[in-house]
């Protein structure tokens, strides 16, 4: 099977090195303001997408106007902040999720490539060693356990 190569990737060493710095700094810079949730934890809790986020932005806005009618166990400082919070983190989440989605489909690509690359050499041994080519044998075996089940030729 010939397929068409789409992606040929060499990332520079010196490029390699420079984004290794730029990601230690993202930690640096924000993994002490993160938190980690568990599956349950974000499977129970309330979500807020845009549309959400413009209703709490409104309730917001009622209450700083109306503190009389801000029930005693809402926490409207920390309301503001926790709304401040997603403004800013919604900044630096939206080019790092692009750029995430970007290295996933490169690398699932890239490894597609080879992939049928090595699938098609594999196949070429196993045929080879069909017809008694010297040497395919061994190559065969071992390349062949990663298809347990499928060791007959």
């Amino acid at each position: 099977m010939i397929t068409k190569n789409q992606v040929s990737v060499e990332i520079p060493e010196a490029d390699l090195v420079a984004v290794m710095d730029a990601i230690q700094i993202l930690d640096d810079k924000l993994l002490p303001h993160l938190k980690n949730l568990s599956a349950d934890d974000r499977r129970v809790i309330p979500k807020m997408g845009d549309k959400t986020f413009a209703f709490v932005s409104k309730a917001y806005a009622h209450m700083q106007a109306n503190p009389n009618l801000v029930p005693p166990y809402v926490a409207v400082d920390e309301l503001q902040v926790d709304l401040e919070a997603v403004q800013s983190l919604k900044q630096v989440y939206g080019p790092i999720q692009q750029l995430a989605n970007l290295l996933d489909d490169t690398m699932l690509l890239s490894g597609s490539e080879a992939y049928i690359g090595a699938l098609a050499f594999y196949n070429y041994v196993k045929g080879a060693g069909k017809a008694g080519v010297p040497g395919t044998d061994m190559i065969y075996e071992d390349l062949s356990k990663r298809f347990p089940g499928n060791s007959k030729k």
